[in-house]
């Protein structure tokens, strides 16, 4: 799943590894799962100690 991009996109790296098929909306249930268990494991990770480039500044 790549969160960061907006959109769920959720592919099967076992198939393809071209992330050719994006199966997000075939697999809301997947999608859905492996959110709550990401989301889980992030809220138990600190704060990072450094702006990321990547986000827009506060």
């Amino acid at each position: 799943m790549h969160l960061a991009a907006g959109a769920e996109q959720l592919y099967d790296l076992g198939v393809g590894i071209a992330e050719a098929k994006d199966l997000a909306g075939e697999r809301p249930d997947l999608a859905e799962q492996l959110r709550k268990g990401h989301d889980a494991w992030n809220a138990e990770m600190i704060a990072p100690r450094w702006e990321s480039p990547r986000l827009p500044a506060k």
